[in-house]
């Protein structure tokens, strides 16, 4: 079945847009998308000629929407490691949820051009995918529409990890980052998911638990089922890969040889595999670790009903020490 990512840009708009490619590649040089010092040494900057030449590069055929502090970024880094994935120039594009406002070309600038992947193909002896990972696109109903808007056709891959270890993780990396001064509790108080009288209606009524709330919020983000019902009413079930991120550090070989089956590329295992495990950090309360798996028993259990079957989540198993995630 043709793939409409890779069909090319007609030529008849490709002329009609060169102003708006020249705009924006002026734009791009006048204040390219710097990298992170540590970042420059695997992934690569958006630049004028990648703008330019969008018009020849491909959409992405899958996307890891999520979930952050899930394992994303070790699922990324496992994923481009095989002969038949290109890699995209960074592993978080943002582009449906920071930066949709510059327009389709500049996404296609990320990607490889289609004689690129075609080349690829050859050298491989098979056919050649690519593909981006931005966590934050799970929690954003405005995201999950323009993705399916854009890429309707394009797999996308969710690892959700057990909520409250996800939670107290987000949290560490804040304060690791210096980005919070307040304890995980205080910071809980000022959350508006945990305050509210029906935090399902709020997710219900698509509203985010990412962009919304200064700092995203901890336990909005953690509440899978209705960011999954949004998901499945955009795609079709057959195209969301659905993994519980704990399977990605217990049984690496046979969790990536689950996602491989389904982009439909050949198996592949690496000398090794890359997992991003951040420094160890404190226990989490038991009282606090109590109270919020309370608060999420029942929302798992219309996860589980969603997906069909039940994600191995044992209370209280996940969520102290844990260095998972990434």
């Amino acid at each position: 079945m043709a793939n409409p990512s890779r069909d090319p840009v007609p030529w008849h708009r490709w002329i009609r847009d060169l102003p708006t490619l020249v705009r924006g590649a002026l734009r791009t040089a006048r204040a390219p998308a710097r990298l992170k010092p540590g970042q420059r040494w695997r992934w690569r900057e958006m630049t004028a000629w990648r703008f330019l030449t969008a018009p020849l590069r491909v959409l992405p055929d899958f996307v890891v929407i999520g979930t952050h502090r899930g394992g994303t970024t070790s699922l990324y880094r496992n994923l481009i490691l095989h002969p038949q994935i290109e890699s995209c120039i960074r592993k978080e594009v943002h582009f449906f949820d920071q930066y949709h406002g510059e327009g389709p070309y500049w996404y296609r600038g990320h990607f490889p051009t289609r004689s690129e992947m075609r080349q690829r193909a050859r050298e491989v002896g098979g056919p050649v995918i690519t593909g981006e990972a931005t966590p934050r696109y799970l929690v954003d109903p405005e995201s999950r529409v323009r993705m399916a808007e854009l890429l309707p056709d394009a797999k996308l891959i969710v690892l959700l990890r057990e909520p409250v270890a996800r939670a107290y993780s987000n949290y560490q990396v804040l304060v690791a980052n210096h980005a919070e001064t307040r304890s995980f509790e205080e910071l809980l108080a000022g959350d508006r998911t945990w305050l509210a009288d029906d935090p399902v209606e709020l997710l219900r009524r698509r509203v985010s638990a990412s962009i919304t709330f200064p700092k995203g919020s901890m336990i909005g983000a953690g509440l899978y089922a209705y960011q999954l019902e949004h998901i499945f009413e955009l795609f079709p079930r057959e195209q969301v890969l659905v993994e519980a991120s704990e399977n990605l550090y217990t049984d690496e070989k046979a969790f990536y040889g689950r996602v491989l089956d389904f982009l439909g590329v050949e198996t592949f295992e690496p000398e090794s595999f890359v997992a991003m495990r951040p420094p160890a950090y404190p226990q989490i309360s038991t009282e606090t670790r109590a109270q919020l798996e309370a608060f999420f028993r029942p929302h798992n259990e219309h996860l589980f009903e969603l997906l069909g079957r039940r994600l191995e989540w044992d209370e209280g198993q996940h969520t102290g020490s844990s260095n998972e995630g990434g």
